[in-house]
């Protein structure tokens, strides 16, 4: 009995103790001090031109927006526009990711002038997304996957604007700002190709 009672007390205990370190960190992350540097800012959602609307259904203008690279260099979407955009979501924990980033590095290679991959992570530490991307095997043996732009989009404003579902997720934009296809889940090489062709 009192063994029983004494587990029981050091599971609340513990559990109180995992609510207060939760609270701290999120504290930290919120005021900045811990997960990005305090030049990465937060993603900023930009207003449609007057009788514009943004949506994220095929046809639809993509959200328009600002964003901090991994080095807090601000970074608007519409500055790609006059060619296909390809926005990326992923997260270093997200084993799909794993996946399809070796691929998605060997696409943007291939097709470095016909369309821009912006790679956004989803709130991880910016050390960490740098790592990462650092570190991708590569399909040719080499190392380090580069893209258009490697984004930290730390709050998941974008993924929420996006209404993005799972991870990956993809969003194919043509050169005029529409979306033009899009994917939740890892990209295989040849449905990339495929989805260029189609996207003006």
């Amino acid at each position: 009995m009192m063994q029983s009672r004494s587990l029981k007390s050091r599971l609340i205990a513990l559990a109180g103790m995992a609510v207060i370190v939760g609270v701290a960190v999120a504290g930290l992350m919120a005021a900045g001090l811990l997960g990005r540097p305090n030049d990465v800012q937060s993603a900023e959602l930009l207003r449609p031109a007057a009788g514009q609307e943004f949506g994220t259904s095929i046809g639809d203008i993509a959200p328009d927006f600002t964003v901090s690279d991994l080095d807090g260099n601000r970074h608007r979407m519409s500055d790609y526009r006059g060619k296909p955009v390809l926005l990326n979501f992923w997260a270093s924990w997200c084993l799909p990711c794993a996946f399809e980033m070796p691929q998605l590095a060997q696409f943007q290679a291939a097709h470095r002038d016909e369309i821009a991959v912006l790679v956004v992570n989803r709130g991880e530490p910016v050390d960490r997304a740098r790592s990462y991307l650092r570190n991708v095997q590569l399909p040719d043996g080499s190392e380090g996957a580069t893209f258009a732009l490697h984004a930290s989009d730390p709050d998941d404003t974008l993924y929420r604007a996006y209404r993005a579902l799972g991870m990956p997720a993809s969003y194919f934009i043509d050169s005029s700002g529409r979306i033009a296809h899009t994917a939740n889940g890892p990209i295989p090489l040849d449905q990339m190709e495929q989805a260029l062709a189609s996207t003006p």
